[in-house]
C-alpha cells in the first residue's frame, strides 16, 4: 500500500512562508514516523516541488491543511477522489473546519496525529474509513513522535531541518491558532531521546541549520537550559521561536548562544501596552523591549522580530513608529503581519460576534491581506501601511542602516539574508499590486 503525504502551496500566495527561506514543516515527516514501516510512503511538499495529482499514484492520500492553502488542498483532494483514491485531511484548518474539509475528503483527523493515524491506516486497509478521527486530550510527552526524514520527499530542504521538541503554550494569545491546536499545557519530548535524534540527524544529513519550530521553546527555563547544555557538544547551528522572557534569564541566553543559537524569532507584536493586554499577550512589556534586545544581541544572537498591524488600539501612525523602533534597536530581520482572525481562535469568535469580518476567502487569510474591519483606521489604510512597511524596511538604504552596527561575526549572514528577503518581499508586493493592494503614499512624511 502506498501512502502519499501532501503539503499544498497556494498558487500566487504572498504568505510568510514565501517571504523567508522555505523551512520545511515537520508535520508530514511526523505522520510518516507514525505510519507502519511496511507501507510505501512518499512526501510531496509543494513548497519544494509542484504536485500533479493526475500523474501520481497512491492508495491513500493524507493532506496537511492550513487556512491559507485550504483551496489548493481541496483541489488536490478532489483530483484524487475522482480517481477513487481515498483522501484523509488533517492539520489546523481541517481540525477547526471539519465539516468543510469533509466536503472534499473521506476522513478528517482533528488535532494531533499521535494515537490516531495508526487507526486511520488500519481502517483504510480494511476499507472502513470513518468520517472523523479525534483523540481524547493531547498527546503525552512520551508519545510525541519524532519526524522521519528517510522517506522519498523527506530529504527536501537539506539546508534546513525543522524539528518540534515541545508542544503547547500557556500564553494563549487571542490571535494564535497554534496554541488552540496544541493546547495550553506545556509538553516536552524526553531529552535523551531528543538529543539522540538530533545527533543522528547531523550524522546523516548535516543540515546547515535546525529550526526548532516549537510553540515556545524557552517557556520552561530549566528544561531549555538542560537541553542547551546537552546539544552544545554537537556544534550545531540553530534558530527557534522564543518569547522575550528569555531575556530575563542571562544564564539561559548564554547557554543558548553556546549551544549554537544564531537567531531567535520573537513575537513583539506591538509597541502598545493596551494592545498586548487586549489580545492577552501581557508577557510582553514594551518598556522592556530595548533592554531585552540589547541583552540578546550581546550574546551574539540575531533577532527576527514579528509585528502585527491592525490591533484594536492601532492608529495610522503605527507603521512609522514601528519603523523608527526597528532602526533604533538595530533589528536584523523584521516581519510584518496583518491581524488575521484564523479559525479556532478567540479572535475569530469575537470579530464574528462584532460583525467585523468582511472577507471569507481563505486564500486571503495569509496575514498579508485585510479581511476584517479595523477600529481606528480604514481597511485601505491598514493594507497600504502594511505593504509600505515591507517596502520601506527592505529598501537597500534601510537594510544598510539597520545592519551597519552589527559585529562582523553576524554581519555577513544577516546582509545576505536581508537582501534575499528583499527579493521575496518584492515578489510579494508585485502580487499585491496585481490584486490592487499597494501603498500609494510615503507614511513617514
Amino acid at each position: 500500500m502506498k501512502v502519499l503525504l501532501v503539503f499544498p502551496k497556494t498558487p500566487g500566495s504572498s504568505c510568510a512562508a514565501d517571504i523567508f527561506y522555505p523551512v520545511p514543516s515537520n508535520a508530514l515527516a511526523t505522520v510518516a514516523a507514525l505510519t507502519p514501516r511496511e507501507f510505501d510512503i512518499e512526501i510531496a511538499n509543494e513548497y519544494f516541488r509542484p504536485l500533479d495529482p493526475g500523474a501520481t499514484h497512491a492508495d491513500l492520500v493524507g493532506i496537511s491543511v492550513l487556512t491559507l492553502n485550504a483551496y489548493r488542498a481541496y483541489d488536490i483532494a478532489d483530483a484524487y477522489r475522482q480517481r477513487a483514491i481515498p483522501v484523509v485531511m488533517g492539520g489546523v484548518h481541517a481540525t477547526f473546519c471539519p465539516d468543510e474539509a469533509l466536503e472534499h475528503a473521506d476522513a478528517v483527523v482533528c488535532g494531533e496525529a499521535e494515537g490516531v493515524w495508526p487507526r486511520v491506516i488500519e481502517d483504510a486497509v480494511a476499507g472502513r474509513l470513518q468520517k472523523t478521527y479525534r483523540r481524547d486530550g493531547f498527546t503525552p510527552p512520551g508519545e510525541i513522535a519524532l519526524p522521519r526524514w528517510d522517506v522519498p520527499g523527506g530529504e527536501q530542504g537539506r539546508r534546513f531541518k525543522a524539528l518540534t521538541t515541545t508542544r503547547g503554550c500557556p500564553v494563549g494569545c487571542d490571535f494564535c491558532s497554534v496554541s488552540a491546536f496544541h493546547g495550553s499545557r506545556f509538553r516536552g519530548i524526553e531529552l535523551d531521546a531528543l538529543v539522540e535524534h538530533i545527533r543522528h540527524l547531523y550524522e546523516t544529513d548535516r543540515p546547515r541549520f535546525v529550526f526548532f519550530n516549537d510553540d515556545n521553546l524557552t517557556i520552561d527555563h530549566d528544561r531549555a537550559a538542560k537541553f542547551f547544555e546537552m546539544i552544545t557538544p554537537l556544534h550545531m547551528n540553530w534558530m527557534s521561536f522564543a518569547s522575550l522572557d528569555i531575556a530575563r534569564d542571562e544564564r539561559l541566553l548564554a547557554l543558548a548562544a553556546c549551544s549554537g543559537c544564531r537567531q531567535l524569532f520573537i513575537g513583539f507584536e506591538s509597541l502598545s501596552d493596551e494592545n498586548l493586554s487586549l489580545f492577552h499577550k501581557g508577557l510582553n512589556r514594551p518598556r522592556d523591549y530595548s533592554r531585552a534586545i540589547e541583552l540578546i544581541h550581546s550574546h551574539g544572537i540575531s533577532i527576527q522580530a514579528s509585528f502585527i498591524f491592525g490591533l484594536d488600539a492601532d492608529q495610522p501612525d503605527v507603521f512609522r513608529r514601528t519603523m523608527e523602533f526597528l532602526e533604533a534597536n538595530r533589528i536584523e530581520q523584521p516581519q510584518f503581519n496583518i491581524l488575521t482572525p484564523l479559525p479556532g481562535t478567540r479572535l475569530m469568535e469575537r470579530l464574528r460576534r462584532e460583525g467585523r469580518i468582511v472577507d471569507n476567502d481563505w486564500s486571503r487569510y495569509d496575514m498579508n491581506h485585510v479581511v476584517f474591519e479595523p477600529l481606528h483606521m480604514s481597511r485601505e489604510q491598514l493594507q497600504e501601511g502594511h505593504n509600505w512597511a515591507w517596502k520601506y524596511a527592505f529598501s537597500p538604504s534601510i537594510i544598510l542602516r539597520r545592519l551597519r552596527h552589527i559585529p562582523w561575526g553576524r554581519r555577513g549572514y544577516n546582509f545576505v539574508s536581508n537582501f534575499v528577503q528583499r527579493g521575496a518581499v518584492n515578489r510579494m508586493l508585485r502580487h499585491l499590486r496585481r490584486t490592487g493592494h499597494y501603498p500609494r503614499e510615503n507614511l513617514l512624511r
